[in-house]
C-alpha cells in the first residue's frame, strides 16, 4: 500500500472517520447480513435489490433517490460497521464484489459526456468516492493485489473528474460535497502528483460557495434551513481534521462556523424542530443536531427550554437572508407562539415557490405548508408540494408560480415569472418589546407586484397580514391559508374561530377583508386536477389538511388576514 505517506492507517482513518460517511440503515448488522446471506440489498427508506438477480444501476424503475443512493455506495458503510463490530471478513469481500462490479459497468465513462447518467451524478460521485476512501483505509489489507489497483486506479479517476470544472456544480451543497470528497481525497492520496493541485482547487471552490452561500449574518441561503445544519456540520468537522494540515483553511472555516450558531437556534420552532418550509421534514433537531454547537442557547432551543439559557431575542430579522421570525417569549418553552415570514429568492436549489409565505405555531403547528414528499419530480404530490398552491402564499390566474427547475414545472398550470433573486425581498421591519412589523415584496410575477405585511402585537396575541396586490391588468388572486392538520375553522355567528377539529375546542379567531368583493373557499386533500389541501409528515406520506382561499377578481386588492390566538382554551 503506497498511497499515502503516514504508515498509520488505522489512526489516519480515526482522524478522518468524523468525515467519512457512516452506515445509514438503523440496524445495520441485520442490512449486512440479508446482504452477505441472501443478496437483498437494502437502503434505509426503499425495498430492497435482489442481487440474485442482474443489478442495474440505472434502473430508473426504482427512482432517482434510490439510483443516487445506490451509486453513492452508501450499503459500504453499512459493510464497514459490521465488519468493525465483528472482524467477520465476509462483509468486506461482499463490499469488494460489489464496487467490482460497479466498475465492470462504469470504469471506462469517467468522462464529461456521461455525466447525465446516474453513476456520474454530481453529488453521488462525491458520495461514492467519500465511500470509497472509507473502505480503503478499513480494508486495503484484504483487497487482492490487482483487485486493490483497480480499486485505486477508479479513486484516482474519480478525484480527477471532481476537479474539473466543467464537472462542478458551481454555487450549489452539491458542488460543496464534491469539493469536500476531493479534499479528502488529497489528504489521503497526497502522494500523487496532482494531490497539491487538487487541494488548491476544492480549497478555493469551497470559499467561493461559501461567501456566496452564506450571508453577512451567518446564514445559509438555499431556502432549507436543514441543509444550514448539514452545510455548517461540514464547516465544523471539516475545521476540526485540517487543524494540523491546512491551518489557515482550517481558521477560515471556523470563524465561518460561529457566525452560523445565532440562526441555527433561532429558526427552530419551540418544539425544538425544524419548520416545515422548503425541503425540510420537521424533524427533531436534537436527534441528529445535538453536538453541532457547545452553546447554551443552542441547548436550549434543541432541547424546548430543558437545559440550557434562554436566548435573549425573542424576535429577530435575518434581512439579506429573508427570514423574519418573531416570537412572544422563549420562557414559555413548547407553548410559545412562534411566526416565520419567508421573503427572499436566494438560490434556485431546494427552493420552493413559497414566496412571502408566513407559518405560524402556537403549541402545535397552527398555519403551515404541505412540507416535503421527497425528489420523485414525475409524482403529482412532489410537484404540488414544490408549487405555489403547497404554501401559504399568492396564486394569481390558478396558476402556480414557476420554478428555475424542473420540479413543479409539470402541473398542469404555471405562471411564467421572474427568475432574479433581487425580485423578493424584505423592504422593511421593526422589533420592539411588544411589538413586531415586517414587510416582504414580491415581484416575480411579470405584471404584478404583491406586498405582505406582518404585524405582532405581543400583548394581545394579535396577528395581523396585509397582502397588497397591484398590477396594470385584471387577474384572478387567490391568497391560501394552508391549516395544519386537525385545524379548522368554524363560524358562529359573525365570527370565525381556528379550532381543534377531534374536539372543537376554540384555539383563536380569524377573520378576513377586502378591499374587493371575494370569496371563501375551502379544501380539504383534493386530487382533481391539482391537489390542494395536502401536508406531508415525511416524504412519500400524506395526510389531509384545511386549505382556505380567498379569491377575487380585480385589477388591485388589499385583502387582510387578522387572528387573535389564545392563552388558554375558551
Amino acid at each position: 500500500m503506497d498511497f499515502y505517506t503516514d504508515k498509520n492507517i488505522e489512526g489516519l482513518y480515526i482522524k478522518l472517520k468524523q468525515v467519512i460517511n457512516v452506515n445509514v440503515n438503523k440496524n445495520y448488522l441485520d442490512a449486512s447480513d440479508d446482504l452477505v446471506n441472501n443478496n437483498k440489498l437494502r437502503i434505509s427508506g426503499y425495498e430492497y435489490i435482489d442481487l440474485n438477480e442482474k443489478l442495474d444501476w440505472e434502473n430508473i424503475e426504482v427512482g432517482r433517490s434510490y439510483l443516487r443512493r445506490l451509486n453513492g455506495h452508501i450499503f459500504l458503510g453499512d459493510l464497514l460497521s459490521s465488519y468493525e463490530e465483528t472482524n467477520n471478513t465476509i462483509f468486506i469481500k461482499k463490499g469488494i464484489e460489489i464496487i467490482n462490479n460497479w466498475m465492470d459497468n462504469f470504469e471506462l465513462d469517467y468522462e464529461l459526456k456521461n455525466k447525465s447518467k446516474y453513476a456520474f451524478h454530481d453529488e453521488t460521485t462525491a458520495l461514492r468516492l467519500n465511500n470509497w476512501i472509507g473502505f480503503l483505509l478499513v480494508a486495503h489489507d484484504l483487497f487482492p493485489a490487482e483487485q486493490l489497483k483497480r480499486f485505486e486506479t477508479n479513486i484516482e479517476k474519480t478525484a480527477k473528474l471532481l476537479s474539473d470544472d466543467n464537472f462542478h456544480n458551481k454555487n450549489t451543497n452539491h458542488g460543496m460535497y464534491q469539493d469536500l470528497s476531493l479534499l479528502l481525497y488529497c489528504i489521503v492520496f497526497n502522494k500523487d502528483l496532482n494531490s497539491n493541485i487538487y487541494k488548491e482547487i476544492s480549497i478555493k471552490r469551497l470559499k467561493d460557495y461559501f461567501e456566496f452561500v452564506y450571508t453577512e449574518d451567518g446564514v445559509h441561503k438555499e431556502h432549507t434551513p436543514m441543509y444550514h445544519y448539514e452545510v455548517s456540520k461540514c464547516v465544523y468537522l471539516y475545521s476540526k481534521i485540517l487543524k494540523d494540515i491546512e491551518l489557515e483553511f482550517s481558521n477560515y472555516l471556523n470563524d465561518l462556523y460561529t457566525k452560523t450558531l445565532r440562526f441555527s437556534y433561532q429558526i427552530l420552532k419551540p418544539d425544538g424542530r425544524f419548520p416545515e418550509i422548503g425541503d425540510n421534514a420537521p424533524s427533531k433537531v436534537i436527534s441528529k443536531y445535538k453536538d453541532l454547537y457547545d452553546d447554551k442557547k443552542y441547548l436550549y432551543a434543541i432541547t424546548c427550554g430543558k437545559y440550557g439559557s434562554k436566548p435573549l431575542e425573542n424576535s429577530v430579522v435575518f434581512k439579506d437572508a429573508g427570514y423574519a421570525i418573531l416570537r412572544d417569549d422563549w420562557g414559555k418553552k413548547e407553548s410559545a407562539l412562534y411566526i416565520l415570514f419567508s421573503a427572499a429568492y436566494n438560490s434556485r436549489y431546494h427552493k420552493h415557490c413559497d414566496e412571502l409565505s408566513v407559518l405560524i405555531y402556537k403549541g402545535e403547528n397552527l398555519f403551515v405548508e404541505s412540507g416535503c414528499n421527497g425528489f420523485e419530480y414525475s409524482d403529482i404530490f412532489t410537484q404540488y408540494g414544490y408549487s405555489s398552491y403547497a404554501h401559504n402564499s399568492l396564486i394569481v390566474d390558478n396558476k402556480s408560480m414557476k420554478l428555475d427547475m424542473n420540479l413543479a414545472n409539470n402541473l398542469q398550470k404555471l405562471n411564467d415569472a421572474s427568475l432574479n433573486y433581487e425580485d423578493v425581498y424584505i423592504k422593511d421591519y421593526k422589533i420592539s418589546e411588544n411589538y413586531s412589523y415586517v414587510l416582504g415584496v414580491n415581484k416575480r410575477y411579470k405584471d404584478i407586484i404583491h406586498k405582505r405585511s406582518v404585524e405582532y402585537e405581543k400583548d394581545n396575541n394579535y396577528i395581523k397580514i396585509i397582502d397588497n396586490i397591484g398590477s396594470k391588468n385584471k387577474h384572478n388572486y387567490k391568497i391560501l391559508w394552508n391549516l395544519a392538520v386537525g385545524i379548522n375553522i368554524k363560524y358562529e355567528g359573525d365570527k370565525t374561530y381556528l379550532v381543534k377539529e377531534r374536539t372543537e375546542e376554540k384555539i383563536g379567531e380569524i377573520s378576513f377583508e377586502s378591499s374587493e368583493k371575494f370569496v371563501i373557499n375551502k379544501y380539504f386533500g383534493e386530487t382533481e386536477d391539482i391537489p390542494k389541501g395536502w401536508y406531508f409528515p415525511k416524504p412519500k406520506e400524506k395526510e389531509k389538511r384545511y386549505t382556505i382561499e380567498l379569491e377575487c377578481d380585480c385589477i388591485t386588492a388589499e385583502i387582510k388576514t387578522k387572528i387573535i390566538l389564545y392563552d388558554k382554551l375558551k
